[in-house]
C-alpha cells in the first residue's frame, strides 16, 4: 500500500507544471519593425532590424544582429535621404543562477556605415569599435520572458546604452517581443517576432 501511495504520489508531482522552469534559451532568431532617434542628425527614422543567437557549449554562445533605418532629413531647405546600417557580432557566457534567472556577458565587434545622398552626391561613415554587454534574463514563467543589458561601444564618439525588452511567448518557439534601447547617441525600439530553436515544449 505504501508503494502505491509513493508511486501516485510521484506521478503527481511529474504531472505538476514548473512555474520557473528554466527553459532560456540560447538559440533563436528574432526579426522585426524598428524605430530609432539619431542625435547627431536630430531625426526619427525607420527601418527593420534582425538578431541571431546560437549556443555552442553549455557556457558559451554566438550571437549577432543587425539594423536598417532610413531617414528623410531636411537640411537648409533640401530633402536628404540618408541610410544607417548597424551590425554586432559577439561571443558570449552565460550563467545559471537559480532556475528562470540567467546573467551573461558578451565581447565583440561592433560597426556601423551611414550615407546620406542628394542630386546625384552622396556621403559616408564607416566605423567600427570594440563592444562588451553584460546584462540578465529572467523568465518568471514560461510563457513570459524579461530581459535587460548594458552595452559599450568604444566608437571614437563613444556609446552606451541599456537595453530593456520583453517576450511574450504565443507557441512553444514561436513569441512576440519588444524591445528599447536608450544610448547616449540614439534611442531604437523594435517590435517583432522570435522562432526559437532551443526551448523544449512546456
Amino acid at each position: 500500500m505504501r508503494t502505491l501511495r509513493a508511486a501516485a504520489v510521484a506521478a503527481a508531482l511529474a504531472c505538476t507544471p514548473l512555474a520557473h522552469a528554466d527553459e532560456i534559451s540560447y538559440t533563436y532568431l528574432d526579426v522585426g519593425y524598428a524605430a530609432g532617434e539619431n542625435d547627431d542628425l536630430d531625426e526619427s527614422g525607420s527601418g527593420w532590424a534582425a538578431r541571431f543567437s546560437g549556443q555552442l557549449t553549455e557556457h558559451l554562445f554566438l550571437e549577432g544582429t543587425y539594423g536598417k533605418l532610413e531617414y528623410d532629413l531636411d537640411v537648409l531647405g533640401v530633402s536628404v535621404d540618408a541610410e544607417e546600417d548597424r551590425w554586432e557580432v559577439g561571443l558570449g557566457v552565460p550563467y545559471q543562477l537559480r532556475d528562470g534567472l540567467h546573467v551573461f556577458g558578451v565581447l565583440g565587434y561592433a560597426k556601423v556605415t551611414a550615407e546620406a545622398s542628394v542630386a546625384g552626391f552622396s556621403a559616408s561613415l564607416d566605423e567600427g569599435a570594440l563592444m562588451a554587454a553584460a546584462g540578465v534574463r529572467w523568465l518568471p514563467m514560461n510563457q513570459l520572458e524579461f530581459t535587460g543589458r548594458v552595452v559599450h561601444r568604444a566608437y571614437d564618439d563613444s556609446d552606451t546604452a541599456a537595453v530593456v525588452g520583453v517576450r511574450y511567448y504565443i507557441s512553444d518557439t514561436a513569441a512576440i517581443i519588444a524591445d528599447g534601447e536608450f544610448g547616449s547617441n540614439a534611442k531604437l525600439g523594435i517590435i517583432g517576432l522570435r522562432i526559437d530553436f532551443g526551448r523544449d515544449p512546456y
